[in-house]
């Protein structure tokens, strides 16, 4: 959509930057009176934390289902507890439920619990709870709960049990509740215990996780000083909510970049906790309230920096940073795919050597006719290649093979074929 790929890194940062900043500050709808520390550190949680599992690389606006999802949840809000008595209101937010609906679930699958979220969320923001906004609740959420439950009953139907990638299934189970634990870690910005993914967490420092336990430590304290204002009923939906998203998520995905609807809980429950615990502060010791607010902009800025770490670290040492070299090679090096791209109906072999090709004709070399043999390990598939190689070059076609070198610099050698003798 904003055509965006590997091979304009600074391009997917600029996406990646805007789209978290653009989440972390709708997250001050769901608070009044908030207290700028406290919105710092809350929105930071998304903007920084997030960088622990958002690869700056890779373009995320996969998660741009968060911010439809927000926008639902406010039309359901207002719909339910402050319904407009002018038609034309009315039918505006029919519409908005609708559309925000619709585009959620377009851009994520799992956004088929937005309903459920926001009717959790409408009865936390309810003064009170009677028969009137349960009446009104099932009324206006009961086409998207249905609409919703139709279509997860299809993508579960539809989808295989289990793809080529581990991670992405659909196919919940008794197995993946060890990716729900995961995910309710990841939420708070911890390493999960006993993660079998420690590529995908390499981020997940000793500075990374104090900063991160310093907050959940913060959120509590003050969840201990203020639970009476908030309310039991509020404090048992918000966890509920969090359990019920987690446990959605976890078994229809296992990465820690699924988690970023936890992260956004999490963060909103922050801004919360925090902001009543400064007020209520301020209101009884004024000099220990404005102390705590300093407090909580210097933690702030604390994430700011360590996010910004993260992200420099990510390029580097992530989990595709070699796809995203070697796809650069193969894309615009000197010995890359342009004698491929320049070549009529080739034949290339491919060896995938990092796990993650993605149609390479066409991805790399951008090859406007032709064929592929992609193959995991040269020495195994030597049979198949051979005849693969042998047929074409009969038929004068010109073939091409990509090997690894079993090095980072080059990962790829390109050559043009002119016998089976040839092959690596």
């Amino acid at each position: 959509m904003l055509r965006t790929d590997y091979f304009e890194p600074a391009g997917i940062w600029a996406v990646n930057v805007a789209f978290l900043v653009a989440t972390g500050s709708v997250i001050a709808w769901c608070a009044q009176r908030i207290s700028f520390g406290s919105a710092l550190v809350a929105g930071m949680v998304i903007v920084g934390g997030s960088t622990l599992y958002f690869l700056p690389y890779d373009s995320q606006i996969d998660s741009l289902y968060v911010l439809f999802s927000f926008g639902f949840v406010a039309a359901a809000i207002r719909m339910v507890l402050r319904p407009p008595i002018e038609s034309w209101r009315l039918w505006g937010l029919r519409l908005a439920l609708y559309a925000t609906w619709f585009g959620a679930v377009t851009s994520k699958e799992v956004a088929v619990i937005v309903p459920g979220v926001a009717a959790a969320l409408v009865l936390a923001v309810s003064p009170r709870v009677d028969r009137t906004v349960w009446s009104r609740l099932l009324r206006v959420m009961a086409p998207f709960a249905t609409a919703s439950l139709v279509f997860l009953m299809v993508y579960v139907t539809t989808n295989p049990p289990a793809g080529s990638d581990p991670n992405h299934t659909a196919r919940p189970g008794i197995d993946k509740l060890a990716d729900v634990r995961d995910m309710l870690f990841w939420g708070v910005g911890l390493r999960a215990p006993g993660s079998q993914r420690p590529n995908w967490e390499s981020h997940f420092g000793g500075k990374v996780t104090l900063l991160a336990g310093l907050i959940l430590l913060l959120s509590v304290a003050a969840l201990a000083l203020v639970w009476r204002e908030i309310g039991v009923r509020r404090i048992a939906l918000a966890i509920a909510t969090s359990l019920g998203v987690g446990l959605i998520v976890g078994m229809l995905g296992s990465v820690p970049y699924h988690a970023f609807p936890l992260v956004v809980l999490y963060s909103v429950g922050v801004l919360v906790t925090l902001s009543r615990a400064v007020r209520q502060i301020t209101n009884r010791l004024p000099r220990v309230g404005a102390l705590a607010s300093i407090a909580l902009i210097g933690v702030g800025l604390l994430q700011l920096g360590l996010a910004r770490s993260i992200y420099a670290d990510a390029v580097s040492r992530g989990p595709q940073a070699a796809f995203l070299a070697s796809s650069t090679e193969l894309f615009a090096g000197a010995d890359g795919m342009g004698q491929v791209r320049d070549s009529t109906n080739p034949l290339l072999i491919f060896e995938d050597c990092l796990g993650q090709a993605s149609d390479p004709l066409h991805f790399y070399a951008r090859a406007a006719s032709g064929t592929q043999l992609v193959v995991v390990d040269l020495r195994s598939a030597r049979p198949a290649v051979t005849v693969a190689v042998d047929a074409a070059l009969s038929t004068g076609r010109p073939v091409f093979i990509a090997a690894c070198t079993g090095t980072a610099n080059p990962w790829y050698r390109v050559t043009q074929l002119t016998s089976v003798a040839e092959i690596p």
